[in-house]
């Protein structure tokens, strides 16, 4: 973990959280934070108790939109919710039930259960990529979203401020960037599942176009660390807060970290298409499955290293109001941070070295 979070633990906090969304990437390491710094945690998900979580974790399995909730939120103080859906596993109508109106559901069960603060996990997709804000775009700027995701996820923001309005439950949104780090699944993670198959195809160099994006990331340990800290942070009931590592690395930039994490060289020029076809990257992943089990949980784009290729005229976002608030992310360093990643896919059998 980072400093920020280092600074953190030995706080002990008597009171007890809920984390919704456990059985996800971020919300799993939330949850196993917050309980390793003193804690009582509550934690549910759709699925099954995922294995990360240590015993001292009381995991309730349930459906926000469908179940009944009221046992979950008995004696809880702060919700972090984290439960959503996005469009690689969703479609519109689910994303919309379950962001918009599973997150009005919960915000309201929390505030007849007397929870005191919820923070709700959005995204920076609410602002959209293809209308330009202001630039750096700030939490206040009018929402413009752009794909059905940034609808969704508007949508459950106004849900959650509607509540929190009729009811005086205290608000606080977080809006993260691309988040990447060790048990990633996407996004970060399939072009690196992309450089792996053409290294195993024995590949030396990683073949990039020639016109190139710049890129919004953060670190998983940045993300939880900022949601801790403005848990406990007063004064700011209501507002939201980019979340983002503050450097902008080009999709050139990303190549090379990821293809240097791979032992290769980058060479610029062409296309991006690669030396592999789609039928032959397909072909290969379901190989490695074989070897590799863990890869099963990486998502396999049809279009090479997707995430290098996105454009986004809101790149650069602002995050004044959360350095203001005393946090400042920490894992800043590309190289490093993409390097520690592949160790861990390794590690955990995801993928070769």
């Amino acid at each position: 973990m980072g400093q920020n979070l280092a600074n953190l633990r030995g706080m002990t906090e008597g009171t007890l959280a809920l984390v919704t969304g456990a059985t996800g990437w971020l919300g799993s390491h939330l949850a196993s934070e917050l309980a390793a710094m003193g804690w009582r945690v509550r934690a549910t998900g759709r699925g099954a108790r995922p294995d990360s979580l240590g015993p001292d974790i009381d995991f309730r399995r349930a459906d926000l939109v469908e179940d009944h909730l009221g046992s979950l939120f008995e004696g809880v103080s702060h919700l972090f919710h984290l439960a959503g859906a996005s469009s690689t596993r969703f479609s519109v109508e689910e994303m919309s039930l379950i962001n918009a109106v599973g997150t009005e559901r919960v915000a309201r069960c929390a505030a007849d259960g007397g929870v005191q603060r919820m923070l709700h996990m959005s995204t920076t997709a609410v602002y959209g990529e293809k209308t330009a804000l202001p630039s750096p775009v700030i939490e206040t700027v009018p929402l413009s979203p752009s794909r059905d995701y940034g609808k969704t996820k508007v949508a459950a923001e106004n849900a959650a401020r509607k509540v929190s309005a009729e009811t005086g439950l205290e608000l606080v949104i977080l809006r993260p960037v691309s988040v990447y780090g060790p048990g990633n699944t996407k996004l970060v993670a399939s072009a690196m599942l992309d450089v792996a198959l053409e290294k195993a195809a024995g590949a030396q160099a990683l073949m990039v176009g020639s016109s190139f994006e710049d890129l919004r990331l953060v670190h998983l340990d940045d993300v939880v660390g900022a949601c801790i800290h403005l848990a406990r942070t007063e004064g700011i009931a209501g507002r939201a807060f980019n979340i983002t590592s503050g450097i902008y690395p080009t999709s050139l930039e990303l190549a090379k970290a990821i293809a240097g994490a791979f032992g290769m060289a980058v060479e610029v020029g062409g296309d991006w298409e690669g030396p592999l076809s789609y039928t032959q990257r397909e072909a290969m992943v379901e190989r490695l499955k074989v070897e590799y089990p863990g890869s099963a949980n990486m998502v396999f784009t049809p279009e090479r290293l997707r995430f290098l290729r996105r454009p986004n005229v809101n790149n650069v976002l602002s995050i004044e109001a959360l350095t203001e608030c005393g946090f400042r992310p920490t894992h800043t360093d590309l190289g490093e941070t993409i390097s520690d990643t592949l160790d861990w896919y390794v590690k955990a059998g995801w993928l070769p070295n």
